[in-house]
């Protein structure tokens, strides 16, 4: 009984590892650092609550988890595009975006993890032609690319959170312009910067003529003002004060008498 019982022990033991080492392969799964997982089952799909972080999972042999980048990812686009006035433009913009973890089982749902292809690149290429088609080619030649670049976050943010995608930024690239249209922009631009200065300096040569009017008529009107002050008396007030103050150098020896008009004359000794 004892031998029989041992082999019995033995057997099961054998049975239970190489079950173990067939199926072991299917007990655990890794979600990779930098990702998210959904678990997926062979009979009921995916999990519609089920998130695993990155990190060794233990699954059943029927289960297995699909793993998504939800890291920050960049795409460049390029989108051609028509201008409020009918001219086609060329716009070179980087999508910054990411999947949102804790929406993964939604996301996935009967899409094969191509995200990318069926959300972001498609609302991406509409949100540029939208922006684009606001402005003519004027407006978009001189409207700064930061203004730009939040409208078309404004709709493109809110268009793939719907399709549980986050958008982090939007950066244009470039813009291109047909040649003719840029070198006529640029030309028009160049004609009014010269327009302006040419004003600019027209308005300070106006002003400065004005200061010096201005300053004219002051000198006027106070010449007239003292000479409609200066009597003979004044005059000869000055005079006499005049003399005085030199009279107090001390290298001078004064000998004052006085002249036709009465007014002191100074001799040096």
């Amino acid at each position: 009984m004892r031998t029989g019982s041992l082999y019995r022990t033995i057997f099961t033991l054998a049975i239970v590892v190489l079950l173990v080492w067939v199926f072991s392969n299917k007990l655990f799964d890794r979600v990779p650092t930098g990702h998210h997982g959904v678990l997926n089952s062979n009979f009921t799909g995916l999990s519609k609550t089920r998130v695993y972080e990155p990190g060794l999972r233990m699954i059943l042999p029927w289960t297995n988890i699909i793993c998504i980048d939800t890291r920050k990812q960049g795409d460049n686009l390029i989108v051609n595009a028509n201008t409020k006035n009918g001219l086609s433009v060329k716009c070179n913009i980087n999508v910054q975006f990411r999947p949102i973890p804790e929406k993964l089982p939604q996301l996935l749902a009967g899409l094969n993890a191509d995200y990318k292809n069926l959300f972001v690149k498609p609302e991406a290429r509409g949100a540029v032609s939208s922006i684009i088609s606001r402005y003519t080619a004027d407006e978009l030649y001189s409207t700064n690319k930061e203004a730009l670049q939040k409208q078309m976050m404004d709709l493109l943010g809110p268009a793939l959170k719907e399709h549980f995608i986050m958008v982090d930024k939007v950066i244009i690239q470039e813009i291109t312009l047909p040649k003719s249209i840029s070198d006529a922009i640029e030309q028009k631009l160049q004609q009014e910067q010269e327009s302006q200065e040419y004003e600019f300096k027209l308005k300070k040569a106006e002003l400065e003529a004005q200061r010096l009017l201005i300053e004219a008529d002051g000198l006027a009107a106070y010449n007239k003002s003292l000479s409609a002050n200066l009597t003979d008396n004044v005059l000869k007030f000055k005079g006499i004060e005049a003399t005085l103050e030199l009279a107090k150098s001390p290298n001078t020896k004064i000998i004052v008498i006085g002249d036709k008009d009465g007014l002191p004359v100074i001799l040096n000794d």
